[in-house]
């Protein structure tokens, strides 16, 4: 439900004022995708629970990078006013400032990342420029194919 900024969330904790910036509402919206393809890879046989946990967790924190990049990003350009009508934006509203950060520690070990990949399939793949194809000769077809118009409608 929309609303506008009220005394009670100017008496948060600077936790909670991270928690608001996050805004979890809208964390749904980047699991769906993972559940989707979490039962496609079950159906098909394939599910590594590992690789489901890794898409899970990417997806939240790109969501919830991105929920505080919009936050600050739209107080700096003044978007967000005092007083607008939806969630409370918490750079705007005061409760955390832009130079406020979260600071994330790796520990003595590092960060190590983990990359999964589905099976190769063989196939040779040739570039030139943006075309990606399988041969030399279907590369050369595409672009006559670019440069005739016949590849895209032009307008």
């Amino acid at each position: 439900m929309a609303r506008s900024s009220t005394s009670v969330e100017a008496k948060l904790s600077r936790r909670q004022a991270w928690l608001m910036a996050s805004r979890p509402r809208t964390l749904p919206a980047s699991v769906a995708p993972v559940i989707v393809g979490t039962a496609l890879a079950i159906e098909a046989g394939v599910f590594q629970p590992a690789a489901a946990l890794v898409a899970l967790l990417c997806a939240l924190l790109i969501q919830i990078g991105s929920n505080f990049a919009n936050d600050l990003g739209d107080f700096r350009r003044g978007t967000d006013e005092h007083g607008r009508v939806g969630p409370t934006r918490v750079t705007t509203a005061g409760l955390l400032t832009p130079g406020d950060s979260v600071r994330v520690a790796a520990g003595e070990a590092g960060v190590r990342l983990l990359f999964l990949a589905g099976k190769p399939i063989g196939e040779p793949v040739v570039q030139f420029g943006p075309f990606v194809m399988n041969t030399q000769q279907e590369i050369e077809q595409a672009i006559a194919d670019f440069q005739s118009g016949r590849l895209v409608a032009r307008t």
